[in-house]
């Protein structure tokens, strides 16, 4: 997670220097992605504490409310940094090789986990979930933002007028 998050800033960065908005934003939107899918992950993993497949305890061992990462299986952090990171890449070029080679490229990171025998089926099952879910969020709360910078469909709205300011809701 450590070079996704410095990844994500290194494009932010890189769009404020050469002043690129496209740019800018998708470090945003990458950087978002991750801090909502691994949040959903760290309070997973504590809570559940599953013991991991070279345990030998099996799939359904639970230990509960513990931070040693050795027992914190459920869910898969790489699969969930890779789905986060795929999502909004693959949705901000908005074509569908980007998408079949982004989604690809995800989805053997899940296979590796499971392969390599760190992370159980639903580990990675879940962790693609989440990391799919922040990664769509941000990408649809661009969008609304994106509508109501440019006088689209927000419905709250405000305007300069003699004796001060005016907000309007609209309630369609």
């Amino acid at each position: 997670m450590t070079y996704a998050n410095g990844f994500s800033i290194a494009t932010y960065l890189t769009g404020l220097l050469i002043q690129d908005d496209d740019i800018r934003i998708t470090g945003r939107l990458l950087f978002e992605s991750l801090s909502f899918s691994g949040l959903a992950v760290i309070s997973m993993r504590y809570i559940a504490a599953r013991s991991r497949p070279p345990s030998g305890d099996g799939a359904w061992k639970f230990n509960g409310f513990t931070w040693d990462n050795e027992i914190q299986s459920f869910p898969s952090g790489h699969t969930t940094v890779a789905f986060a990171f795929s999502t909004v890449l693959a949705e901000r070029i908005d074509n569908i090789w980007a998408r079949v080679g982004f989604y690809g490229m995800a989805s053997l990171t899940a296979y590796a986990r499971v392969l390599n025998n760190k992370h159980w089926v639903s580990d990675v099952i879940i962790g693609a979930g989440l990391g799919l879910a922040g990664g769509l969020h941000v990408i649809e709360r661009e969008k609304d933002r994106e509508k109501a910078s440019s006088g689209g469909t927000s419905r709250l709205q405000v305007y300069p007028s003699v004796g001060g300011i005016r907000l309007v809701y609209r309630l369609d």
